[in-house]
């Protein structure tokens, strides 16, 4: 039982990185990619580098 709930978090861990890589391709199309989403500034380069996937500045992901 154990070894299939761990199974199950690590398929939602994969499934949820899918949607974000999928979300900042689309990000990338639409010319939004490295900007953040909450207040409009750009994205930190060390940042997207770190997480390529993030919609949020370091500031704004801290505030929740």
């Amino acid at each position: 039982m154990q070894v299939q709930a761990m199974a199950l978090a690590a398929q939602r861990h994969r499934q949820a990185e899918r949607n974000r890589i999928d979300a900042a391709l689309k990000w990338i199309d639409s010319g939004d990619y490295g900007w953040c989403v909450r207040c409009g500034e750009e994205i930190e380069a060390k940042r997207l580098d770190h997480a390529p996937a993030t919609a949020m500045c370091l500031t704004c992901a801290k505030e929740g």
